[in-house]
């Protein structure tokens, strides 16, 4: 019986781990992930499963990868439009409330 990790997040640890130390596995993991995960689980890894490594440029202290858009969801819904147009008409002398700043601007 191998020792190998059998579970997504423990094979991941695995290959990350021995990405630290071994420059080989390290290219490996950037060039064929599917190649380098082969090499610290015995588990079959699912044909149409996508994965990537991405190294992080020496000039970045810390890389965030940024999670799935999701179309539409920056748009406003009816409802949502009506509960934020309130209503308001335009007047001569409005005063700016967008910001803090005292910038002395008027609508």
């Amino acid at each position: 019986m191998s020792n190998k990790p059998t579970r997504p997040q423990e094979i991941v640890d695995a290959a990350l781990a021995r990405s630290a130390v071994d420059s080989e596995f390290r290219q490996l993991l950037l060039s064929d992930p599917r190649a380098a995960a082969a090499q610290v689980t015995d588990a079959p890894i699912p044909s149409n499963l996508k994965i990537s490594f991405v190294e992080k440029p020496e000039d970045t202290d810390v890389l965030y990868v940024l999670p799935d858009f999701i179309p539409g969801a920056d748009e406003l819904s009816e409802a949502e439009l009506e509960a934020v147009a309130g209503g308001m008409e335009a007047e001569n002398s409005l005063e700016c409330t967008v910001c803090t700043w005292t910038c002395g601007i008027t609508w």
